[in-house]
Formats: C-alpha cells, structure tokens, sequence
C-alpha cells in the first residue's frame, strides 16, 4: 500500500503528506493509523474485504513501527492467513509504474550498498543475495 503514511514512513526519514508540511516519522506513523481506522470502516461499509484486509496490514504496520505490540497483533489477526494480494504495476501511468523497476533498470539511479556485494554465508556465496556489476554509475 503505497498510498498509506505507514509505508513512506519505513522508507525515509520524514514525510509529507498531500504536498504538506514535512512530518517526523513518529507523526507519519501516527497520521498512518488514522488513516487505515477511517480505510477499515469504509471498507467494512462497502464490504470489500480485500481493502479491509489491506488497511488492517497497514495499521498493524504503523502500530508495530509506534511500538504498539499489542494493537500491531490485534490487527493482524483480523487478516485471514490465506489472504495474498498482489499489486500490478502498469507503465502508462506514472503513479502505476513499478518504481523500484525503473529506478534500477531505466534510470539507473540505485545500487547495492557495499555491505550487501559478493555476500556471503558460511564461507560460501550466498545464493539468496546475488548481485551482478554491470559497471554503471548511478545518478544522484
């Protein structure tokens, strides 16, 4: 759900929401909570229960990353363990285009941290972590 506060707020350091003022990550997490309750009445409203089970995922994820264990658990447990959703990602709109795709085969404007290159496990490459040098500079 990349739409929720939650998820920006795992990804960087501060936020803004709707082109506003920047947010810590603490008042990110917490606008995110807001914002999955209001997700999971409408949902529950319309019935649709993908999006009410989106919306709990993401409240669990804002409570966990507030250090609310408890509500973080509360929430998960709505959530069938059977559910999966996958996202799509469409290149004909832009807010649709797979980022991370195009930030590390279009623009090139990513890269393995160093501590992440030629990992290894045991003594032996880790086959989990493969990474490949195509000997590009990324912008920054």
């Amino acid at each position: 759900m990349r739409s929720g506060d939650g998820t920006i707020g795992e990804g960087f350091c501060k936020g803004a929401i709707n082109v506003g003022r920047s947010f810590s990550l603490a008042q990110m997490f917490e606008s995110a909570e807001v914002r999955f309750t209001k997700a999971i009445a409408a949902a529950t409203a319309a019935s649709d229960a993908n999006l009410r089970n989106l919306a709990c995922v993401g409240r669990a994820r804002s409570r966990i990353n507030r250090g609310q264990t408890v509500g973080a658990a509360s929430d998960a447990a709505l959530v069938p363990v059977s559910f999966v959703f996958n996202a799509t990602a469409d290149a004909t709109i832009g807010r649709r285009n797979n980022r991370v795709f195009q930030q590390n085969n279009q623009s090139f404007s990513v890269s393995i941290a160093t501590s992440y290159r030629a990992l290894t496990w045991n003594g032996a490459p880790d086959p989990r972590v493969i990474s490949t040098n195509a000997n590009r500079l990324v912008s920054n």
